[in-house]
């Protein structure tokens, strides 16, 4: 994925039974589908907790422009 593509990133921790995941929100390509189903999205298996990956995260998401600032843009 380009940088500029990315609109937004999520980190879902997996919790209890439940697995986690880190999708990328993509411009023009929203989707309402489950992580393991998205091309965009990396899920995250298991009891262990796997903070490398809001560690991931976090550096796209600091990379990305404000969002004021991509509102402005668009005007």
């Amino acid at each position: 994925l380009a940088l500029a593509d990315i609109a937004a990133v999520e980190w879902q921790p997996s919790a209890g039974l439940e697995n986690g995941h880190l999708r990328f929100t993509v411009r023009n390509a929203p989707t309402k589908a489950p992580a393991k189903y998205d091309p965009n999205a990396v899920e995250l298996w298991g009891f262990k907790k796997d903070p490398l990956m809001a560690l991931v995260a976090a550096a796209v998401q600091a990379r990305l422009p404000h969002p004021a600032a991509r509102d402005a843009a668009e005007d």
